[in-house]
């Protein structure tokens, strides 16, 4: 009998299913509006990532022309034409080939030419550094072993 009371006063309250349906299409906007929140925070994180490598991309580009200008300025102030003007202008003048006089220095020792050296002394030189037993290959060990094993 009581359950049929509560039905019957169920059925007579229809404000509360009416207060569920409400709640449940609440919980639903609170929920989309959740998940748009976070979306928005996620995309504006992003686009202000991208606008950062965007910066440091344009800082990139310029340094990378400045380089190439300061490059080009030294070029030019290398050239030929300028180092044979600022060497007039420091009082230096050019000679011709046989008028250079050369003074011979007691106790100087020229550089020495490049030795080109030869595969045989080379595998020479390089014998002596490595020990034998870095120069032998794993058949000739393994042929050694073998024969002092019988040996014994």
């Amino acid at each position: 009998m009581t359950t049929q009371r509560l039905t019957q006063a169920y059925r007579q309250t229809p404000w509360r299913t009416q207060f569920q349906w409400i709640g449940l299409f609440l919980l639903g906007l609170i929920l989309l509006a959740t998940v748009a929140g976070i979306y928005l925070s996620v995309s504006a994180g992003a686009a202000a990532v991208g606008r950062e490598i965007q910066q440091l991309e344009y800082e990139r580009e310029m340094m990378a022309r400045e380089i190439a200008d300061k490059r080009t300025l030294l070029a030019q102030l290398t050239s030929t034409g300028q180092m044979s003007k600022r060497a007039g202008e420091l009082g230096y003048e050019s000679i011709q080939p046989g008028a250079a006089q050369y003074m011979v220095i007691p106790g100087f020792i020229p550089r020495q030419p490049a030795s080109l050296v030869t595969s045989s002394t080379y595998n020479a030189y390089q014998s002596s550094l490595v020990e034998p037993r870095y120069t032998q290959s794993l058949l000739e060990w393994i042929t050694e072993q073998f024969i002092t094993f019988q040996n014994n």
